[in-house]
């Protein structure tokens, strides 16, 4: 399984600087980075509750042709090798797969020294105790970019930080410090193998680009330690663009992108690429709840922005095994697509049970949601030096998965349990709930598709 990463966020009050500056006619450092530490803790003090959508674009890269040494054996590259061969370009990577993820994401400030980062798919309008990786099980991902990794870095009082002098970005001067978190007090955890509970916590430091005329954070660059040999990885670095959006009357520092690359021991890398948009606060009329574990359907609620839980829609009470067939006429473009949107489809069969009475009629609005789109392409290369060892790649393909979410059965849409029928010719390796659809493709990225009529059966309540 692809490794997978995430930052948490790390406890603390104060934030001791130790910066030094270039020479004695310039502006104090420690003062704006003192000033700009200022900014960012009102920002995460005095944050409301808001929720904003997360479009992430992961891309893997194949690793570069092996290269042999003159003894006919496969040359192994350290992780130092490696690293710096990807950050000058001395290869050029092969595209392997890309897919895209839609979802919500919302902070809570639990305590002053604490923030919590929660999901869900993007529209779903309720927050529970799920980790990121419930949604998104596979392949890299991470946490903390969007809110929790200014307070884990800004809000440590074992941060260290120093003056780096002035640099430059998208044509603006700015003043750039360093920074660095001991192991001892990091709380950014590398998780990796087939389940979340092999994970390694990890040293990691970085770079603070400000702008010196209003003490604004502009850029972070986070970067790990070298990663243990058993994460089967070298490097992680996150690098974010912050800008100030207008929420609850005031103005709060939030990011506007991130880019996540990930570096494996193969030469393998992975790419992330988040942007933000819709951020919105939680006003009284807001129909989005939050829960947490043993607190199912309870709104947790700040004193300066209430938020009001709907009524639970009852699931629709269906026998379980009645098959019945599902048509979604809208075009999924996977150039645009994520797993998380919604899509909209009719009953193209009626639902009778057994005795052949009419349950539901054809053409009840269905809702379904997309779990899954991936697109793999053709990056195969023939290795042959002694020719032992050639092998080559499946040409390009796009997958689609997807799960039933509501039926409206003329009370309007009401959550049902589905399972697809596993010997319908449609589905590719169907799950318990989900229908995997597969295409072929000269090219997977501009492909537009319609996902097929296709079978299902009305599950276990």
């Amino acid at each position: 399984m692809p490794h997978r990463f995430r930052a948490l966020p790390a406890i603390g009050a104060l934030l001791l600087f130790s910066a030094r500056s270039a020479s004695p006619n310039e502006d104090d450092p420690t003062n704006l980075l003192l000033a700009a530490r200022q900014r960012i803790m009102n920002t995460i003090h005095q944050l409301p509750k808001y929720v904003c959508t997360q479009t992430v674009e992961r891309k893997r890269y194949a690793p570069p042709e092996p290269e042999y040494g003159s003894d006919g054996f496969r040359r192994i590259r350290s992780c130092d090798d490696l690293v710096a061969a990807a950050h000058r370009g001395a290869w050029q990577p092969r595209l392997s797969s890309t897919d895209r993820l839609r979802l919500d994401v919302a902070v809570t400030q639990d305590s002053p020294t604490f923030q919590r980062e929660m999901y869900s798919w993007a529209g779903e309008n309720r927050f529970s105790g799920r980790d990121l990786f419930d949604f998104v099980p596979e392949g890299a991902i991470s946490t903390g970019s969007f809110a929790s990794m200014l307070l884990s870095i800004f809000g440590n009082p074992a941060a260290r930080f120093s003056y780096r002098g002035n640099s430059s970005h998208d044509g603006r001067a700015l003043s750039e410090f360093e920074f660095h978190i001991a192991r001892a007090n990091s709380e950014y955890t590398y998780v990796f193998g087939p389940s979340s509970t092999e994970q390694v916590t990890v040293a990691y430091g970085g770079t603070v680009l400000v702008n010196p005329a209003d003490s604004d954070l502009l850029r972070l660059i986070v970067r790990t330690e070298q990663l243990p040999p058993e994460t089967g990885a070298c490097e992680v670095t996150q690098e974010m663009d912050y800008t100030h959006v207008r929420l609850h009357g005031g103005d709060f520092l939030l990011p506007a992108q991130t880019q996540v690359s990930i570096i494996h021991r193969d030469g393998a890398q992975a790419e992330n690429r988040i942007e933000y948009s819709a951020c919105h606060e939680f006003q009284g009329d807001s129909t989005v709840r939050f829960e947490t574990p043993g607190q199912s359907g309870q709104a947790d609620r700040a004193a300066d922005a209430p938020v009001s839980a709907p009524p639970a829609v009852p699931a629709l009470s269906l026998p379980p095994g009645l098959p019945f067939a599902v048509s979604f006429p809208d075009p999924i473009d996977p150039a645009k697509a994520a797993a998380g949107d919604a899509i909209h489809g009719r009953l193209k069969t009626a639902i009778k049970d057994s005795s052949g009475k009419t349950l539901v009629a054809a053409g009840a609005p269905v809702n379904g949601r997309i779990m899954r789109i991936q697109r793999f392409y053709n990056s195969a290369r023939t290795f042959m030096p002694d020719r032992s060892n050639a092998h080559t790649e499946p040409p390009p393909m796009l997958v689609i998965a997807i799960r039933l979410e509501t039926l409206d059965a003329g009370k309007g849409p009401q959550p049902f349990q589905t399972a697809p029928d596993a010997n319908a010719r449609q589905f590719v390796r169907p799950t318990a709930a989900t229908g995997v659809f597969q295409y072929w493709a000269g090219d997977p990225d501009q492909a537009v598709k319609i996902i097929p009529d296709s079978d299902w059966f009305t599950g276990a309540p």
